[in-house]
């Protein structure tokens, strides 16, 4: 039989039951523009009906509050993490690739195409008087000018290189703290809800770190029950502790694992892998014991980080790469030249290292075979210690190969335009003879990394061609980048020494060597691409439509992104206006409950007070 405070007892949870749900609404009002935050919901059941032992059986007790918990669904969490990846990569490429094209614009605009016109309108205005000293220092100025353009255009990629390797680290410490964060609130979590309670807020404060952190890397979240061990519940089944094991894995190893974590280090190369790379580019690894290699090139790597190797690191695929054989002990390999055949293509620093399998290998020169035909045949390396396992006809390679067109694609083919143009210009002044009756020298050329002194790479072209094998120390077109070409210091300081003619021709008003120079400009057969602005033509429509690829995909993500956001926030978000009529119903309720007291206490009040024995 009930007791008869019953009907007090009742009106008292429910009291309680709707206090709880005014002050969840006010806590939902108050954090309707917080970040992250969660619209929280009061769980209610009926509370456990009582016997009465009468012929109307049982009867209802009141409400009992389940708990506070979060309206959010996991699905739409999941959707959000991934598509945020995505998004950051390629809003990374887009911000770099519109940098990258600002600086190659100029080739149609006012930079190339202006200092290369001055060049060969200078060169064509000297064939009117070969022998005008004024003419001759014009044409060399303008000439001295236009490495200048290359000089500043390749200082500009290495700095938009070393903006994203900064930005490499940034990240990386980012997800350092994120990680230390996530688990400081596991922590707190899991002693907040080993006693039953919902860590609501703390869920939402982790929730917002990984938001943060899908868009650096790829994220993984793992929650699973912790249970009591050995402990059964009442149906015999495994006991749960009422806590769960939180992990989070980026690009698919631990960074957090519930109650530990790991973190990132960035420790600068020790050697370069392509020739004009920005010195101590950072290679970023685990804290781990054996210091693992986080992999940025993977084919399941994602977000602002991949981006950013891609820009910081991208050669289309086109590093250096071979076949090579060797025994256990050598401390030499040579590698046929699968890849590379041509000296003006290859990118490879003097020093650095060659990954022969699982190995690694510091080299400290190597040199180029050529065969008959002035084309490579093969490269042999000289090691810093002997090789530690055989290898029969493997592929050696230095660096990776990274599929997207990178800072090192274009400066490659930097290298490549002025290496080639360089070539042929030269080829034809060591032809001619200068006023003095001097046979001509290199007309470009690069300061030697010794003495600052010219190079002198005539010699080498025609070692060359004998198959000779040259050192990559020694003076070639090989050590001639965009970064460091110019016009020979010889030059400059005496025009006298600029060839127009070819020594069969006399008086020094002949030209005939200078005609030929101003025909390289529409020589379609030094690229395949066809004339040296043609060539650079299309390395910036290549650009353009990288360029045009990432903004594409950036606002496409955008809009996806945005799309999976409002579904998640129709689920999660707090609507002020919803809340408002919750908060009407919950205060109508509370006062009905009120009433319902006053109600039985006049009744007991009656039997009480005023009800005769």
């Amino acid at each position: 039989m009930t007791s008869t405070f019953f009907g007090l007892n009742i009106s008292k949870t429910g009291l309680s039951g709707y206090q709880a749900s005014l002050n969840t609404t006010a806590h939902n009002i108050s954090n309707a523009s917080t970040d992250g935050y969660s619209r929280q919901k009061v769980g209610k059941q009926a509370a456990q009906a009582q016997r009465t032992y009468n012929s109307y059986g049982m009867q209802g007790s009141g409400v009992d509050i389940t708990g506070v918990e979060r309206e959010r669904n996991s699905y739409y969490d999941t959707k959000y993490w991934n598509n945020s990846c995505y998004y950051g990569q390629y809003t990374a490429k887009s911000d770099y690739m519109s940098q990258i094209e600002n600086y190659f614009n100029e080739i149609d605009k006012d930079g190339f195409t202006t200092e290369f016109n001055n060049l060969y309108n200078s060169l064509v205005d000297l064939t009117s008087e070969p022998d005008s000293t004024d003419k001759r220092v014009t044409s060399i100025s303008y000439a001295s000018s236009l490495m200048d353009y290359f000089n500043s255009l390749s200082k500009n990629l290495t700095q938009i290189q070393e903006d994203a390797n900064d930005q490499i680290k940034s990240i990386c410490h980012r997800i350092n703290s994120i990680s230390d964060q996530l688990l400081s609130l596991n922590k707190q979590i899991q002693t907040i809800e080993i006693t039953g309670e919902h860590a609501n807020d703390l869920r939402d404060q982790r929730d917002l770190l990984v938001d943060e952190l899908a868009g650096y890397v790829n994220v993984q979240i793992k929650e699973t029950d912790v249970y009591v061990t050995g402990a059964k519940d009442a149906n015999g089944e495994p006991l749960k502790a009422g806590i769960t094991d939180y992990s989070v894995y980026i690009n698919d190893q631990l960074l957090v694992d519930n109650l530990s974590c790991n973190h990132l280090i960035c420790t600068p190369r020790q050697q370069e892998i392509n020739m004009n790379d920005s010195v101590g580019l950072c290679e970023v690894t685990w804290n781990f014991a054996d210091g693992d290699k986080f992999d940025l090139n993977s084919s399941g790597m994602d977000g602002q980080l991949k981006g950013l190797f891609d820009i910081r690191d991208g050669n289309n695929e086109e590093n250096f790469k071979g076949t090579v054989s060797a025994n256990v002990g050598d401390t030499s390999v040579t590698l046929q030249a699968d890849f590379i055949k041509d000296e003006v293509r290859l990118n490879i620093p003097d020093e650095g290292v060659l990954t022969i399998g699982s190995y690694d290998y510091a080299y400290s020169n190597f040199t180029i075979q050529y065969d008959a035909d002035g084309k490579i045949e093969s490269y042999t390396f000289t090691l810093d210690d002997p090789i530690k396992k055989a290898a029969t006809n493997q592929v050696a390679q230095i660096g990776e190969s990274v599929d997207f067109k990178g800072i090192p694609y274009y400066q490659a083919q930097l290298n490549e335009f002025v290496r080639t143009f360089a070539q042929r210009f030269n080829a034809l002044h060591n032809q001619g003879q200068d006023e003095n009756g001097n046979p001509g020298v290199d007309f470009f050329t690069a300061a030697n990394s010794v003495d600052g002194s010219d190079m002198v790479l005539a010699e080498k072209g025609d070692a060359a061609l004998q198959g000779a094998a040259v050192s990559a120390k020694s003076d070639s077109y090989y050590r001639i980048t965009a970064a460091n070409i110019a016009v020979s210091h010889s030059l400059l300081k005496d025009c006298s020494m600029f060839c127009t003619r070819y020594p069969t021709e006399q008086g020094v008003a002949s030209c005939d060597l200078l005609k030929d120079l101003v025909d390289l400009k529409f020589d379609d057969t030094m690229f395949s691409q066809g004339n040296p602005a043609e060539f650079l033509q299309a390395v910036t429509a290549d650009i353009s439509v990288d360029c045009s690829k990432a903004k594409n995909f950036e606002a496409s993500l955008q809009d996806v992104l945005n799309t999976i956001d409002n579904q998640r926030t129709s689920i999660s978000g707090v609507d002020t206006n919803e809340e408002l009529a919750q908060l009407v119903i919950y205060q109508n309720g509370y006062n009905l409950c009120s009433h319902m007291i006053s109600v039985f206490n006049q009744v007991y009040n009656k039997l009480i007070n005023e009800t005769g024995v």
